[in-house]
């Protein structure tokens, strides 16, 4: 951006200077249907395992579940991997939560492929995933439509983001768009067998 060039972001931008165009998707409400979702399921004690980052989808998800959290008197069960961190890493942030609060229901993960790669830790427990433990991710795979069970997600459509973000940035280019023009990309929750206990 220091550049001077018309820039678009997918997503909010948290730093000083702000983008030409924004495409943004409300994670907010997302993950409020998420987390009422495995509610109804009936677990009671969800825990969220977040992603380090600062950015501010990452920080969304976190802001929000602390408030599902607190309107639903549930003790936060919140726990951070590094960005990209590697199956080994995740399973590991996995089995220290379960076995420090065993009474844990569900597990959202945040990060992309997360709920696949804890599969084999979830198992080891002796917990059946889509029973005693319900699984879900905030972003939605091949990886979660494969999985053994299939895990429940949010579908962020990332062809559909990448497509607006190039369409916004010609219209800004050619003057169709005004500098700072925000649009929303709609969002859905996929509902699998991972949380149909």
């Amino acid at each position: 951006m220091d550049a001077g060039l018309p820039v678009v972001t997918a997503e909010r931008y948290a730093g000083e200077r702000q983008p030409d165009g924004v495409v943004w998707s409300d994670h907010e409400t997302a993950m409020t249907e998420l987390l009422d979702h495995v509610r109804a399921q009936g677990a009671r004690r969800p825990a969220l395992i977040a992603s380090d980052t600062t950015a501010d989808w990452a920080l969304t998800l976190q802001r929000t579940y602390a408030r599902w959290c607190a309107g639903h008197r549930v003790r936060p069960l919140l726990r951070k991997a590094p960005f990209g961190a590697s199956p080994q890493v995740l399973r590991g942030v996995v089995g220290t939560l379960l076995a420090g609060a065993p009474r844990t229901d569900a597990i959202v993960c945040a990060a992309d492929g997360a709920a696949a790669a804890v599969l084999p830790e979830i198992r080891s427990t002796g917990r059946a995933v889509g029973e005693d433990l319900l699984l879900a991710s905030c972003v939605d795979s091949l990886a979660m439509r494969t999985a053994e069970p299939p895990i429940t997600s949010i579908e962020l459509k990332p062809r559909h983001m990448g497509a607006d973000c190039a369409r916004l940035l010609c219209e800004l280019l050619s003057g169709a768009a005004p500098r700072g023009t925000t649009r929303t990309l709609p969002i859905d929750l996929v509902v699998r067998a991972s949380t149909a206990a």
